[in-house]
């Protein structure tokens, strides 16, 4: 009797619990076929980062381009464009590779180059944080700025004394007197310049005639002291006047 009262009470519990258990098989079965699309892409972001690990760019790109087709989450969309950047660089393609860095960079600020990252990476990295890091603080910058305050009215100028000042012509410059005046000015130096010319074939005569009298003639000497002494007194005044004929068209101009 004992031992059939113990199956009976061991049938009872059994009997209660199949329910629950029977529950729970469907509800374990209904997450267990959910959970593979709610992880497809973490996997595929796994893949691919094991392609890149690999030395296969090829197919991560190929892995990361069809997990970012997908719509994923930002913070998976900035994981696959950061090995995006890296596999760009890793092609000599800075610039992609900084187009890149900064979209992984928008959807994620937080997110940082893996540690196995070279110098020039990070450098390339730094570079697109700065500008993206930049990009969200002007906006912020300008909405704390005040508004400008509205500048009071200015007057306007009285209409007759813009209209007499537009009236007015401007003086005229006495240009042809300028011109006369520098005309006259190169003419006079011109002949200063011949004058002291002949002085100094003068000296230059008398030079030679000291030291070899017989290569200089005597008439010579008396031809050119004659325009000598003319223009040792002429041709100092004269560029004294061409100069000031100059220096008044400088003025007059």
């Amino acid at each position: 009797m004992v031992y059939n009262a113990s199956v009976r009470s061991r049938g009872s519990v059994t009997g209660y619990r199949s329910p629950l258990l029977l529950g729970i098989g469907v509800l374990t079965a209904a997450l267990g076929a959910t959970r593979p699309a709610l992880a497809a892409e973490p996997d595929e972001l796994a893949q691919g980062i094991a392609f890149f690990q690999n030395f296969d760019d090829e197919h991560a790109a190929q892995t990361f381009r069809k997990l970012l087709a997908s719509s994923p989450a930002r913070g998976v969309a900035a994981k696959a464009h950061l090995y995006l950047g890296l596999i760009a660089f890793n092609a000599n393609a800075p610039d992609a590779a900084d187009v890149e860095f900064k979209l992984a960079l928008r959807a994620n600020p937080a997110i940082e180059l893996p540690p196995q990252s070279s110098p020039k990476a990070r450098l390339l990295w730094g570079e697109a944080r700065n500008e993206v890091t930049h990009e969200v603080e002007q906006p912020e910058a300008q909405a704390r700025a005040p508004a400008p305050s509205a500048s009071p009215p200015t007057s306007p100028a009285p209409a007759a004394t813009t209209t007499a000042a537009e009236a007015t012509p401007a003086p005229s410059h006495p240009r042809p007197a300028a011109i006369a005046l520098g005309v006259s000015g190169l003419v006079l130096g011109a002949v200063a310049v011949y004058g002291g010319i002949q002085v100094l074939d003068y000296q230059g005569l008398v030079s030679q005639a000291n030291a070899s009298p017989r290569t200089v003639a005597g008439g010579q000497l008396v031809s050119a002291h004659g325009a000598a002494a003319f223009w040792a007194d002429a041709w100092i005044p004269l560029a004294v006047a061409g100069g000031a004929c100059l220096v008044g068209t400088a003025f007059t101009w």
